[in-house]
């Protein structure tokens, strides 16, 4: 299966990227930091070296990582989660928040907590869009960075 890691560079997403390797069906075709864009993960995790020689790209041209993706995963800061998953609605990729912003259900909560406000009007709304569409969740919902559940995506 094609995986991409947005935002590799933040501990979530360098602590997936050494996880994934492990998993024998996962093939990380992109991998994306906006503040180190062009350069080699390796540079900046040395753990890495011979695991992953990519380049870090930009997410610039999300539509492209997405349509070469069967799962998205998202390592970003509070509130790009929600923009990714709009951006890619309409795609068959799967998409795994690894923070907040679809833990959840009422968006009133969702913004009194993080004290920002939700993109969507109804956080359920693009989830219950993707289960019509393609009848199996394409948003799996927060995972409190517990990576052991990676392996049920498999």
């Amino acid at each position: 299966m094609k995986v991409s890691v947005l935002g590799a560079t933040g501990y979530a997403g360098a602590e997936l990227l050494r996880i994934l390797y492990q998993h024998p069906q996962a093939d990380v075709v992109h991998i994306t930091s906006e503040s180190h864009t062009g350069e080699s993960i390796a540079s900046l995790y040395p753990h890495l070296r011979g695991l992953y020689d990519m380049k870090l790209e930009s997410m610039q041209d999300i539509r492209a990582i997405g349509e070469d993706s069967d799962f998205i995963f998202i390592g970003l800061p509070h509130g790009h989660a929600m923009e990714v998953a709009r951006a890619l609605a309409d795609l068959p990729v799967r998409i795994i928040d690894l923070g907040a912003d679809f833990r959840f259900d009422d968006t009133a909560v969702y913004e009194e907590w993080l004290k920002r406000i939700t993109l969507l009007s109804n956080v359920k709304e693009l989830i219950s869009f993707t289960l019509e569409r393609y009848a199996t969740p394409s948003i799996l919902l927060h995972l409190n960075a517990k990576f052991y559940t990676i392996n049920t995506c498999a």
